[in-house]
């Protein structure tokens, strides 16, 4: 098969064979799960964004380190929890002061916020794939039952994301080119059903703002 060679202006082939290198993923190290999350969202973010695969890469989550995705999946979601406090976010506004190029600071701080969201839905999708793609592993039950406590995981926090109070937060990105160039960069299935953070929700919530 030869190598696909349409553009990944992410990097994310780049990002999916260092995450393939890592060490810790052959070893039994606490380091393994956040490996095993981390080569997930990288596997997941190539098939949302339609990264080109390496001809050697399968783009499949090796069976092997399902669990421990799910493990580093679940650590991640509850590290990324602080991000959907509006007064956490409003302390860091603060904190910048006078800072030069205040704003341009802060719309960085507020895109790697959408930037984790997005790496947690890689990762969910990578990890769905493999485990529903190992249909017969005698583990089969146990780690669907596992993603579906992860997914009402991630819909909690989305519903923290979506208070008004983070809302007007997020919206002070949506007239940057972030968000478009993100949803241009979506697809198949991802770009007919865009996540709520690039479906236009944050612009659309942005304009109300400015009625």
């Amino acid at each position: 098969m030869p190598t696909d060679t349409r553009p990944d202006p992410l990097g994310l082939v780049g990002q999916l064979i260092d995450a393939l290198a890592n060490p810790a993923l052959t070893s039994a190290s606490e380091d393994k799960a956040k490996a095993a999350f981390r080569l997930a969202a990288s596997i997941g973010a190539c098939r949302m964004f339609g990264a080109p695969l390496p001809a050697e890469l399968d783009g499949e989550l090796p069976d092997d380190l399902i669990d421990a995705a799910l493990e580093g999946l679940g650590q991640a979601i509850d590290a990324a929890r602080g991000d959907a406090d509006p007064e956490r976010v409003a302390r860091y506004w603060d904190e910048l002061g006078e800072f030069p190029d205040r704003e341009d600071y802060f719309e960085s701080f507020i895109a790697r916020l959408v930037c984790k969201r997005a790496h947690l839905q890689a990762a969910f999708v990578a990890l769905h794939d493999a485990i529903v793609n190992q249909w017969n592993s005698a583990d089969l039950e146990s780690r669907l039952d596992r993603l579906n406590e992860l997914a009402d995981e991630l819909d909690d926090d989305d519903v923290r994301l979506q208070q008004p109070a983070m809302m007007r937060w997020l919206a002070m990105i949506a007239e940057t080119p972030y968000l478009a160039t993100l949803r241009g960069l979506l697809v198949g299935e991802f770009a007919e059903t865009p996540p709520w953070y690039l479906d236009g929700t944050i612009e659309r919530y942005a304009a109300k703002l400015c009625e």
